[in-house]
């Protein structure tokens, strides 16, 4: 098979904005958002998610959230905008798919605004994936230099905040090479 190096480089920002997309599904799925543990307790491991909140001690026992309405602000715009960033990346991975020089479907004067909308639906599905991880790591370190709430009490933050600002790194970064391949194919 004799691809030119557009196509690998297409191939190669599919794959990893694909691998950020599914690490934004994984970010908003798990309980990890924010980990609670009392100094007094070690065996005792609070994790909160957008979704529900989980007690570690010997095994972990998971309970959804009973009301939308008595949740904080910043967990109700971030599930918002969590959905709205896996659904824009799904729909980027696809235009950009049939807008890559992969899949040999159509005239490429077709193919090219495919590519170049499902780039740019990545960079958006990126910057609401890091809106509400920035939103929630911010409120975290408010509330552990926060004074009145008890020193036996930390926040951390938690695995999510690796996946999360990873999977943001992954899509709009790569795929501007992908982008600018597209153009420099078009007018280079």
């Amino acid at each position: 098979m004799n691809w030119h190096q557009s196509t690998a480089v297409q191939l190669s920002g599919l794959l990893v904005s694909l691998f950020g997309w599914v690490l934004s599904c994984v970010t908003t799925y798990v309980p990890l958002w924010k980990s609670l543990n009392l100094e007094l307790n070690d065996l005792e491991i609070w994790n909160m998610g957008l979704w529900q909140t989980c007690v570690s001690q010997v095994v972990m026992q998971c309970e959804n959230y009973a009301s939308l309405l008595a949740l904080p602000l910043e967990i109700k715009i971030s599930r918002v905008l969590m959905v709205t960033s896996n659904g824009l990346g799904f729909l980027a991975f696809s235009l950009a798919l049939l807008g890559s020089d992969c899949l040999k479907t159509s005239d490429p004067r077709q193919r090219r605004p495919l590519g170049i909308t499902g780039g740019i639906l990545f960079c958006l599905s990126g910057l609401t994936t890091l809106v509400p991880v920035s939103w929630v790591a911010y409120n975290t370190v408010q509330d552990f230099w926060d004074q009145t709430i008890p020193d036996v009490v930390p926040s951390d933050l938690s695995f999510r905040s690796v996946l999360a600002f990873d999977a943001f790194l992954r899509k709009p970064l790569i795929n501007r090479d992908t982008t600018a391949g597209l153009l420099r194919h078009r007018f280079g």
